[in-house]
């Protein structure tokens, strides 16, 4: 918020439905308001998710930013890696690479993560134990990776390393 300086940050399962095209009066995932509207109109799709979260939170959303998951990757590389305590050990058998599936699996304990193992450990969904398939575990642990780097960016290790700072521009 421009005004009080504070940031909010929610997760919306993506399973969530909502009305994905104004123009007509279906529901589906809200993980599909981007595409389908891209699909109508390049460009549109940002835009309209933005109004679609808006209306179904009721709050205002003043920036917002894209990113693939390469540019994910680049960009936790970019500082390094990040510290993340993993709270529960589980193990993924289906995380999806390609056309096929690994297997991914993660110990419960503090650890540095690379970007690409960020983004697996950020993604993986489909994990038995200790109820970290499920789309809300998946949502926290997206919310712990993004508050690492948060921290890590803004740590005096980065802010005073001028080969970070421009690593982090590079990837932006």
């Amino acid at each position: 918020n421009y005004e009080t300086n504070n940031v909010v940050m929610i997760s919306i399962p993506r399973d969530f439905h909502v009305q994905v095209d104004e123009d007509k009066y279906w529901f589906n995932r809200i993980n599909s308001v981007y595409s389908v509207n891209e699909q109508k109109k390049k460009g549109s799709g940002l835009e309209a998710l933005k109004n679609v979260v808006q209306e179904v939170t009721d709050i205002e959303i003043q920036y917002y930013a894209m990113i693939d998951y390469n540019g994910f990757i680049d960009l936790i590389d970019a500082v390094g890696g990040v510290y993340v305590n993993v709270e529960n050990s589980f193990t993924d058998y289906m995380y999806p690479k390609g056309v096929g599936y690994e297997t991914v699996s993660f110990k419960a304990g503090p650890q540095l993560m690379d970007g690409t193992t960020a983004l697996k450990y950020s993604r993986s969904r489909h994990s038995m134990q200790n109820n970290e398939g499920s789309d809300f575990a998946r949502a926290r642990r997206q919310q712990n990776v993004i508050i690492s780097f948060k921290d890590t960016v803004l740590s005096s290790e980065t802010l005073l390393n001028p080969k970070k700072i421009m690593d982090l521009m590079s990837a932006i």
